[in-house]
C-alpha cells in the first residue's frame, strides 16, 4: 500500500507578487535612506573620527570594533529573529514546516524526529555560524587598531570642532 505525502499550502502567485514587492520597496526604502541620510553621517563621522570618544571609548577603537564585530551580530540577531517563530513552531508541533504556514515551493511536511531536528538546526546554525565570525571580527579589529599611525592624524580638525572654528 503506498503512503500519500501531504504538502504545506503554497502562496498563491498573488500573494508571491505581493509579497516580492512588498519586500522590493522595503528594501529600496532602506537603500535610499542609507544612501541619502546614513552615508553622508558616515562620512562626516569619518573625518572626525580619532577626535571623537563613545561612551568613553576612542572613536577609532568604537568604529573597528563596531565594523567587524558590531555589524555581524546585528545581522546574526536579525536573522535569528527572522527563523526562530518558525523553528520553535516546529519544535512544539513536531512539524516542519509548521500548520498554517504557507510556503513558496513545493515542499513535503515532515513529522516527529526529523521535524525536530530541523526545528533546532534552525536555532542553533546561526549562533553556531555567528560565533567564530565575531571571534575573528573581534581579533581583525585589535589588529587594525595596533596599525593605525597616530603620527599621520590631522589632529588641527579636532582643534577646530572644539573651538568651532
Amino acid at each position: 500500500m503506498k503512503e500519500q505525502v501531504e504538502y504545506a499550502t503554497l502562496y498563491s502567485k498573488q500573494e508571491r507578487i505581493r509579497l516580492g514587492l512588498a519586500l522590493a520597496s522595503g528594501l529600496l526604502a532602506l537603500l535610499l535612506a542609507g544612501y541619502y541620510i546614513l552615508y553622508p553621517e558616515w562620512q562626516a563621522f569619518m573625518l572626525t573620527v580619532h577626535c571623537e570618544t563613545i561612551l568613553g571609548i576612542p572613536g577609532m577603537a568604537a568604529l573597528a570594533y563596531g565594523v567587524f564585530v558590531g555589524i555581524p551580530v546585528v545581522c546574526g540577531i536579525v536573522v535569528e529573529i527572522m527563523y526562530a517563530w518558525t523553528a520553535i513552531k516546529t519544535i512544539t508541533e513536531k512539524r516542519f514546516p509548521p500548520l498554517k504556514a504557507k510556503v513558496f515551493k513545493k515542499t513535503k511536511v515532515v513529522y516527529g524526529r526529523e521535524a525536530l531536528i530541523k526545528g533546532v538546526f534552525m536555532l542553533l546554525v546561526v549562533p553556531a555560524l555567528l560565533v567564530p565570525v565575531v571571534s575573528w571580527g573581534y581579533l581583525q579589529a585589535g589588529d587594525f587598531i595596533r596599525h593605525i599611525n597616530v603620527d599621520t592624524l590631522d589632529y588641527s580638525i579636532c582643534v577646530k570642532r572644539i573651538n568651532n572654528f
